[in-house]
């Protein structure tokens, strides 16, 4: 991998500035999506209630070693993935697509967060900077395939699943003209950028640069996160996720939220309450399997940004 000025600039142009390019269109797909990929066999029984799913994250977080896979296998699975496609007025003016792949326990209205008109939305910035956007929900997200998340919700597997996604959308075999562009940008957060990033490694050839916001190679950061998933999403929020399998799970309130992601005083309250509202449950596969693959790409010579916010000792 490589850093340029390039793609800082692009960067500062969707979220400082904005290009007035007047009406914007989005659409909605759902793509069926076919994968090849190992997945991990978990070594453990499913939960059958919060003690278990509670007790099993405390015995996981201890020093002693811990291997909760039993062996591996391959898969061959066609998914539903739900997405948006956004175009400025003059789509081919600046001539970038950017791909959007949101963290965990989130779905694809991430980029455009529309709390307050104007704000918070990574979506309409980038329009009014003459860029288009394609934005989907990962697995267990918003409107995609909701598969076991023990053995299939894998970080393996999402990645087959965005490697795929960006070949049907260079060749424009699903949503028409979107092989017309010069370049195609992968811009992730949290577990977004992770897969973004096992994307340029395992697929250099496909990202024309790369985006990564909410990220380190260093994991240690996601385990004061894990300690407190261990709440069934099916009991936590039945109304929304009555029947889900044991092994999606979440946090209990909007103050592990605020935990986790929000550094006090340093953000809208309203923005807090809404992410407890709207979150989705992490899959536990998903979680396991975070640092499984291989974040080396040498062979990657695209620009990239790694975002750092000002208060970086809180992200």
């Amino acid at each position: 991998m490589v850093f340029s000025n390039t793609i800082y600039g692009l960067f500062v142009a969707v979220v400082l500035y904005g290009i007035n390019c007047g009406a914007s269109s989005c659409v909605d797909w759902t793509i069926p999506v076919t994968i090849t990929a190992n997945t991990f066999i978990v070594a453990f029984a499913p939960f059958t209630n919060n003690t278990e799913a509670m007790a099993w994250v405390n015995s996981a977080l201890k020093r002693d070693p811990f291997n909760p896979f039993s062996g591996i296998k391959s898969i061959t699975e066609t998914f539903s993935i739900s997405a948006r496609y956004c175009t400025p007025e003059t789509p081919f003016l600046i001539e970038t697509l950017q791909i959007l792949t949101h963290g965990a326990s989130a779905d694809k209205t991430y980029w455009d967060f529309k709390l307050v008109p104007g704000e918070y939305s990574y979506v309409d910035a980038a329009l009014k900077a003459g860029y288009s956007t394609f934005t989907w929900d990962r697995l267990g997200s918003g409107n995609s395939s909701k598969p076991d998340p023990y053995n299939v919700v894998q970080a393996p597997v999402e990645l087959a699943i965005l490697v795929e996604l960006t070949k049907l959308l260079r060749a424009g075999s699903v949503i028409v003209g979107s092989s017309a562009y010069k370049n195609y940008v992968h811009v992730g957060h949290s577990y977004g950028s992770d897969l973004s990033n096992y994307l340029a490694a395992v697929e250099p050839k496909l990202s024309d640069g790369i985006i990564l916001t909410g990220y380190s190679n260093n994991f240690s950061h996601a385990l004061p996160f894990f300690a407190a998933t261990g709440h069934l999403a099916s009991t936590n929020q039945p109304n929304r996720f009555a029947g889900y399998s044991s092994g999606y799970i979440t946090w209990a309130d909007m103050y592990y939220a605020q935990f986790a992601f929000f550094a006090f005083p340093y953000f809208d309250a309203k923005v807090l309450g809404v992410t407890e509202q709207t979150k989705w449950p992490l899959p536990l596969g998903e979680a396991l399997t975070q640092g499984v693959l291989n974040i080396s790409a040498p062979a990657f010579t695209g620009p990239v940004l790694v975002c750092i916010p000002l208060l970086g000792d809180r992200n």
